[in-house]
């Protein structure tokens, strides 16, 4: 799938999804600003933390999601947000943040040698008593659907006007802790045709003493392993890991 159509479907898919939300806004309220959005995308998050008065810098490497994100912004945030056109991998920050956010298992995309570099710059654009925040799969890697053509999703996109189908199927290996997930996107067209795009993901599964010795390694001393948006611990069976660490 090319960036442009991967951005208006995971977009519209994604976009009214809200869970998430009220934990990032009180990360923010507790840390202060300016925070900084690793893989921003068109918005989710980003843009309820500008509405709620927060000062925030996006990172994306998809064009085509930033331009959405900035057709987003209504007069009144626009002076509070700005973003950034940069792969993660060669991120260059000119300034320092009190809190940096990766929502949406950004992170976890990485192999160990890369993430270990990305946190090892991350801790050095912290303030002092800075925080950074990110959702990661539970290391037990969890399930999408095992039959491919079983729908998990469906959804209107707008841009093209279109119902679309959402299937999944996700392979794990157990040796080198490897989940992948192949998404598919049939667009139901008014003539009864179907056109199918493909998306596949590579989520790196982590236990929590993994990540905290990749954090300790990269300089944080404090970490905090959630297993919901709410700040409750992580077991076995949490949906999602959630991990708050500081640099000491």
């Amino acid at each position: 799938m090319n960036p442009a159509d991967f951005a208006r479907l995971f977009d519209a898919q994604n976009h009214n999804f809200t869970e998430d939300i009220a934990c990032w806004l009180a990360l923010a309220d507790r840390y202060g600003d300016p925070v900084l959005e690793l893989g921003c995308g068109g918005g989710r998050v980003l843009l309820p933390l500008a509405q709620a008065g927060h000062r925030i810098h996006g990172v994306d490497n998809n064009p085509h999601m930033l331009e959405r994100l900035t057709r987003r912004l209504q007069p009144e945030v626009e002076g509070l947000v700005s973003t950034q056109l940069s792969d993660l991998t060669d991120l260059h920050l000119a300034d320092r943040y009190p809190l940096i956010l990766a929502p949406c298992n950004t992170l976890a995309g990485f192999g160990d040698e890369a993430l270990s570099q990305l946190l090892v710059y991350l801790s050095a654009a912290l303030t002092e008593r800075g925080a950074l925040a990110f959702e990661a799969p539970p290391s037990h890697g969890g399930g999408i659907s095992l039959a491919p053509d079983e729908v998990v999703d469906a959804f209107h996109e707008p841009a093209h006007d279109v119902d679309v189908q959402v299937s999944a199927s996700q392979s794990t290996d157990p040796d080198r802790q490897i989940s992948t997930v192949t998404w598919r996107y049939d667009e139901m067209k008014a003539d009864g045709a179907v056109e199918r795009y493909e998306h596949r993901a590579v989520y790196h599964l982590r236990t929590p003493s993994t990540y905290t010795d990749l954090l300790g390694v990269a300089g944080f001393s404090q970490v905090a392993v959630w297993g919901d948006y709410d700040g409750g611990p992580y077991t076995d069976e949490s949906e999602l890991m959630l991990v708050v660490a500081r640099p000491g």
